[in-house]
């Protein structure tokens, strides 16, 4: 029971130096500094304009992925009206 209270002792010790220092140096803390990296410009932009700025981009990028999406759809199908129309057996290592 004695060598555990040691032990236990000797460890608490050891974990308050560790605390007290890393890699050889002592630890120093300082309040941080003031941001610097706000963008002050931006300030005047209220939540509800930024929203329906995040909106408006959204609805745009929909409309895009409908428009490519329907431009995939026709040449996909234009695609397969032509392998139909000229089917791909032709060998053309024989010729």
């Amino acid at each position: 029971m004695e060598g555990d209270n040691a032990a236990r002792t000797e460890e608490e010790r050891l974990l308050a130096e560790i605390d007290r220092e890393l890699l050889g140096r002592e630890l120093v803390c300082h309040p941080a500094p003031e941001p610097t990296d706000i963008v002050w410009e931006n300030r005047h932009v209220t939540y509800l304009q930024r929203k329906k700025r995040q909106i408006g981009s959204c609805i745009i990028m929909v409309v895009i992925m409908i428009i490519l999406f329907y431009l995939l759809v026709v040449l996909k199908a234009s695609q397969a009206k032509n392998l139909l129309k000229y089917p791909a057996t032709i060998n053309c290592d024989v010729v």
